[in-house]
């Protein structure tokens, strides 16, 4: 199979720290699968064209039912071929126990498109405060701290860590959410363009489209 390029990399990356999982299916591979709800399957065939090279087959809808909230979800999933760098990031990137970590000097990996993957699964632009948050995936505290360290030494990143119902986020203040979107802009698809446009009822929508 051929090798993964660093534009597909990045966006592997971006997904593990964001919504995807990385299973193992042997000592030295492992798989991605890809799974969003319904009304984002568009996000998941865009992942899928771009990684196409590796995958299996195309994006599939699916139901599941929860019995806790006794309700019904429906989702898109496609997942990828086992493959010997996906069981090197699986080696990184996952603990002995299964759970996602953060590896300490992982800055080379973090480029600015895994970056902004990473806050298109699970980053969000709060427009009354003019901050942004990005979950944490259920890390560890040693990999936030990592993980901190690495947005700290590659893009001058000093979020905060927050609590919210949902989990553990990164909290990023106004001069921070400023940079942060300086360097994620260009890479986020027009549909979460949400995510990186700050309304304002004296910006035009041409302004707001620059």
């Amino acid at each position: 199979m051929r090798e993964l390029t660093q534009r597909q990399q990045s966006i592997i990356v971006g997904t593990i720290l964001g919504d995807g999982y990385l299973q193992p299916t042997s000592k030295n591979s492992a798989r991605l699968r890809i799974e969003q709800s319904a009304k984002q399957k568009w996000y998941v065939w865009w992942k899928y064209r771009e990684l196409k090279s590796l995958m299996q087959s195309a994006p599939i809808a699916l139901t599941r039912y929860n019995p806790v909230y006794r309700r019904t979800y429906s989702y898109a999933r496609c997942q990828t071929y086992a493959h010997s760098k996906l069981g090197e990031l699986r080696r990184l990137f996952y603990t002995s126990r299964g759970s996602k970590r953060v590896p300490e000097g992982a800055e080379r990996m973090l480029t600015p498109l895994a970056l902004a993957t990473w806050y298109m699964d699970d980053g969000y632009l709060f427009h009354g405060d003019r901050v942004a948050y990005i979950y944490l995936s259920d890390l560890s505290r040693e990999s936030i701290a990592h993980l901190k360290r690495t947005l700290a030494r590659r893009y001058d990143l000093h979020p905060r860590l927050y609590r919210k119902k949902l989990g553990d986020c990164f909290y990023f203040p106004v001069v921070e959410t400023r940079k942060l979107l300086r360097v994620v802009r260009r890479y986020i698809l027009p549909r979460f363009r949400y995510k990186v446009l700050r309304e304002d009822p004296r910006t035009t929508e041409v302004e707001r489209l620059r």
